[in-house]
């Protein structure tokens, strides 16, 4: 017998490790029978494949990561259940620039300058780390109960994967689609390397918008001397190329086309029109930056405008500005440009403003857009075959409406900047000579043969370019390296295209778009059929989790507090497509409660002798109830499967627990005690009950694998693992040929009672059912069955009789048949009348509070999606609620 508390910290690791030892997380070994031991018709026929994105190897398991992870091993369960050959393609990220930051803090510690250590000392500091640390994330991953096959785990700089990364490069490179180029990349003047746009963190920040007048050199038959612009950052002012105005700005039509002075560095401007400048923006002029600003790079592409670059990579003022100014940081030529203005009477005024910054996300530093020469891959070459694979369904997106997010980005993208100038990650394949030619080749020996090809004699000495490439280049490869890409492997043929991607929005276009545009290229196949992708979690009042709020659940603390399974359950039955997961502690608890009724129902069937039996077969029950409880398993089996198909995890999960909660663990468990002891129907009803647990587990397996797993061990065999157990095949039960089930009236009339006597808060008195205006059908199933219907309703008598006294009854209706409750104590109608009318009120109440939030157009407007959809869903409950109490008063006072 299972003990009677729940406590999954005792046995969920325990169960992971035999589950992890089994070998069964490997597709090779999946089983080949079910239960019943006939073989799956699904099996080998098809196989399912997913790619778990590779966590970075310093992360440590977030909620993030416990929802993807949730879901995926959610998937992967089910699939290897329908007895398809399934794969969960497990690895971990270098994260180039955030483990080489990491390791350097750690030696700084110690007191080791990495200024001091050659490029090979640093990446083997970092690779002794990474063999300590690296895999921490993993193991966390195991306390959650995810079922990839470890053994097969990839790191993004394995030999492998690395000379895969080195052979995509050069196909590009030959393609025409990688380049050497100077453009405009975000710079981490701290770390000193280029950044992507994920690595760079937008905050609000109060600053200073400064009006400075610019002298006219020619007035433009005006009168004007000055031309005033409105900046945050005066120090860029040394990088000025022009100063612009909106074509049909009148205030400065007339200046179109004439100079002005660049005050303090004496250079003549040119005065250019362009739409960039707005008119109800600061001055309405913009100085134009080409070298230190996006939107002024793309205005210089325009007007062919120079790109003056006045920052060297520390973000200090280089040899293009003059020998008084050189030297200086950003920061304090700030100061020293605004003090020189002023003296000269050039500030017009300044304004307190809130300013969009960007930061680095590892360093904290302000970033700098900064002209440098990179390498970078020609996106809008590659963009096309990504975007009709969506267009023509070849790659699909649940929830549909983030294939328009992912086209639009695509239909404006921009160059890929891949080079890092960090020294940890995949190295640049490129070997440069001295007079600057540089040989694009796999490794050494292939550049020397291609510079010994180009000079026609022995080479000149090579040196490889010391930058990496960008972390996300090799895992835009990701689905092809692991499977053994570029060689034409069994894995890569029996698993790519792989058939889903779960992963958040927020890498939509760092990492989903680049494995299709990468994948298409490559392979001329798409890397994935259908992308999942879900959203944040966040606490209960709907806000990011964040450490300086103080909102942050640790996944690790919550299964300590709850078990894996309590947290796997309430992810998946938050994962709504379209909304943030709200996780509170009430979700948890109630999940944990859920576990715990399937726990002690568990219990309850043991006791009763309710084993599995696999040679039972549910199409010969022959009692009602037995049948009901099958067709109800059906519906269940048929609910989870629809659902997971449309990746509705939330649906299945509601499925398994109105299944388990409510018709097992409420209804049937509860009818079927009135038939255990009876000799007719006693034998068959344990038998059901037995069969009916094996289904529930069997679903509930893919969600909550640890008490699953435990519970069939009691009811089956101590080394039966679930695991290894295809889902029988589950037809139509033989009573759906015979719909009409009287169980099912039984079970609608005793929910009626139980809802009246609750509304009027009574439920501790038992009555008396009359039969008022009732069919032969219904009465007969009332008269056969009234110990089910004593069972699960307060009932303990049923008469065909009206009440003797229609003042001590009460109405009760079951769609247009009528019935009356009687109670053996006075009733006060008069006090009833005024209970309900006050819970009325309340719903009233809360009615028209949602009513004002909901014609509130501000709040529809700018309100979380999520966040409206509570609002109403909480108005058309409140609203059915009061309907029902309104008809239950109006009787009440009829009578």
């Amino acid at each position: 017998m299972i003990d009677a508390r729940y406590l999954p910290d005792e046995f969920e690791a325990r169960l992971y490790k035999k589950e992890q030892d089994s070998g069964l997380f490997e597709p090779a070994v999946t089983p080949t029978v079910t239960p019943s031991g006939a073989p799956h018709p699904s099996k080998n026929s098809t196989t399912f494949c997913t790619m778990m994105p590779p966590p970075n190897v310093t992360g440590s398991l977030h909620m993030g990561h416990a929802l993807n992870m949730t879901l995926q091993d959610i998937l992967v369960r089910y699939h290897r259940m329908l007895g398809n050959k399934t794969l969960w393609q497990p690895g971990t990220d270098h994260a180039g620039i955030a483990t080489q930051a990491l390791v350097e803090r750690e030696l700084e510690k110690k007191g080791i300058a990495t200024s001091t250590l050659s490029r090979q000392e640093l990446i083997d500091h970092i690779w002794q780390w990474k063999e300590r640390y690296g895999n921490e994330i993993i193991d966390q991953l195991h306390q959650l109960g995810a079922s990839a096959p470890w053994q097969r785990l990839r790191f993004t700089l394995d030999d492998g994967l690395s000379q895969a990364v080195n052979h995509a490069f050069c196909r590009l490179y030959d393609a025409g689609l990688i380049y050497r180029g100077k453009r405009l990349v975000n710079w981490d003047p701290k770390l000193k390397t280029a950044l992507s746009d994920l690595e760079v963190k937008t905050k609000d920040v109060k600053g200073t918008m400064w009006h400075i007048r610019y002298p006219l050199t020619s007035t433009g038959n005006g009168a004007d001397t000055f031309i005033v612009i409105a900046t945050t950052r005066p120090e860029t002012m040394a990088g000025d190329c022009a100063i612009a105005v909106h074509p049909e700005d009148a205030r400065y039509r007339h200046l179109i086309g004439t100079t002005c002075r660049l005050p303090l560095f004496d250079r003549q401007l040119p005065i250019i029109a362009d739409s960039y400048a707005d008119p109800e923006k600061g001055s309405g002029a913009v100085k134009i930056t080409p070298a230190h600003d996006f939107n002024d790079f793309e205005v210089g592409q325009r007007h062919q405008l120079p790109c003056l670059n006045i920052f060297d990579e520390q973000a200090r003022y280089n040899d293009n500005v003059a020998p008084p100014w050189r030297g200086l940081d950003r920061f304090e030529a700030r100061k020293r440009v605004l003090e020189a203005l002023q003296a000269d009477n050039l500030v017009d005024h300044e304004e307190s403003v809130v300013i969009p910054t960007p930061f680095g996300d590892r360093s904290d530093a302000i970033i700098e857009p900064w002209l440098t020469d990179q390498w970078f891959a020609d996106a809008a070459q590659l963009a096309p075959a990504a975007i009709q694979a969506v267009k023509k369904g070849a790659m699909t997106f649940t929830p549909q409406s983030w294939a328009k997010t992912y086209l639009q980005w695509l239909d404006n993208i921009q160059p890929w900047c891949l080079s890092r100038q960090i020294r940890w990650g995949h190295r640049i394949p490129a070997w440069h000579a001295p007079d600057g030619t540089f040989f694009v080749a796999e490794n050494e020996q292939q550049a020397h043969q291609k510079a010994e090809k180009h000079y026609g004699k022995k080479p000149p000495p090579l040196q490889q370019d010391p930058d990496v490439l960008d972390t996300w280049f090799s895992s835009a490869l990701w689905p092809l390296s692991t499977l053994g890409w570029p060689e034409e492997t069994a894995d890569l043929k029996t698993y790519y295209p792989t058939s889903i991607l779960v992963t958040g929005f927020d890498i939509l276009f760092f990492w989903v778009a680049r494995m299709a545009m990468m994948g298409l290229h490559l392979t001329n196949n798409v890397p994935f059929r259908n992308v999942y992708v879900h959203a944040l979690v966040r606490d209960a009042k709907g806000q990011k989790m964040s450490k300086s709020r103080g909102n942050v659940i640790d996944p690790l603390v919550t299964i300590r507090k709850y078990g894996a399974d309590a947290l796997r359950f309430t992810m998946a039955a938050s994962a709504i497509p379209g909304r943030d997961v709200r996780l509170s502690d009430d979700k948890l608890k109630g999940y944990r409660n859920f576990a715990t009724k399937v726990w002690n129902a568990t219990r309850f069937c043991l006791m009763k002798q309710a084993r599995y039996d696999e040679s039972i077969d549910p199409d010969d029950f022959r009692h009602p109830l037995n049948q009901w409880l099958v067709s109800g398993a059906y519906q269940m089996s048929q609910a989870i499967d629809t659902a997971l198909a449309e990746g509705r995890f939330d649906n299945a999960a509601h499925a398994l627990y109105q299944f388990i909660w409510h018709q097992f663990c409420d209804i049937y468990i509860e009818a079927a005690k009135t038939l255990l002891n009876d000799p007719e129907h006693g034998k068959e009803t344990q038998q059901a009950m037995g069969w009916g647990l094996a289904t529930l587990l069997q679903r509930l397996y893919p969600f909550m694998p640890f008490i699953s797993q435990r519970l069939w061990q009691e009811i089956t065999h101590e080394d039966d693992l679930l695991i290894q157990r295809t889902l029988p095949p589950f037809s139509p039960p033989a009573t759906k040929k015979n719909p009409g089930n009287p169980i099912d009236a039984i079970m609608h009339l005793a929910r009626e009672v139980r809802t009246l006597v609750s509304d009027l808060d009574m439920p501790q008195h038992k009555a008396c059912l009359h039969a008022i205006d009732t069919d032969a059908e219904l009465l007969t199933a009332v008269n056969d069955y009234q110990a089910i219907l004593y069972a699960l309703a307060p009932l303990d008598a049923v008469s065909e009789q009206p009440p003797a006294d229609s003042q001590q009854s009460l109405p009760c209706t079951l769609k247009d048949q009528r019935f009356a409750l009687s109670f053996s104590h006075p009733l006060d109608k008069q006090a009833l009348s005024h209970h309900l009318a006050k819970k009325m009120a309340v719903w009233q109440e809360d009615i028209k509070k949602l009513d004002k939030k909901l014609s509130n157009s501000a709040f529809i407007a700018h309100a979380p999606s999520d966040i409206v959809a509570d609002k109403k869903q909480q108005r058309a409950r409140a609203q059915a609620n009061q309907q029902r109490l309104q008809q239950t008063l109006a009787a009440l006072q009829k009578e």
